[in-house]
């Protein structure tokens, strides 16, 4: 984004497209919560969970590379908040990403063109499997890493 921060991006890294009517959506109470966008910013764009790309998304993407090689074409459906989509772009992938939630179409396209580092408090609203204040509000910093890096990694 520019300098500001506030500025649209010179080139926007998620498209929206508009559907026909005909087309059918998913409703837009589907998989579509604030809570699940905190775990999944949490997930995927913190660096406290690292482990879960190292164990999750980076066997994929070796096994892609035994399969496909870089500039072919991938299509990633259910892709959420783009980690792994951004990921595959920067494997030289051309990559198309779809999510069939508004809300995380929404955020994803905040964290991909707009979003500065910001703190976040992703498990503040769970009260069961966190065994003390600590984890409960345990504060992260997304995007981490920044969509740029991530782009360039």
């Amino acid at each position: 984004s520019g300098p500001s921060g506030m500025e649209p991006p010179r080139r926007p890294v998620v498209e929206f497209r508009e559907l026909d009517h005909a087309t059918p959506t998913l409703p837009s109470t589907s998989y579509g919560s604030i809570a699940q966008v905190l775990l999944h910013l949490f997930r995927d764009w913190s660096s406290q969970c690292d482990h879960v790309f190292a164990s999750t998304y980076a066997p994929a993407i070796a096994e892609l590379r035994k399969l496909l090689p870089p500039g072919g074409e991938v299509l990633v459906p259910g892709a959420g908040l783009c980690r792994l989509a951004v990921a595959l772009a920067a494997e030289g992938y051309r990559v198309e990403a779809n999510e069939g939630s508004r809300l995380f179409l929404t955020v994803a396209d905040y964290v991909l063109n707009r979003a500065p580092a910001w703190k976040l408090y992703p498990l503040a609203h769970v009260f069961s499997e966190n065994y003390s204040h600590e984890q409960q509000y345990l504060e992260i910093c997304v995007p981490t890493p920044s969509v740029a890096e991530a782009a360039a990694a």
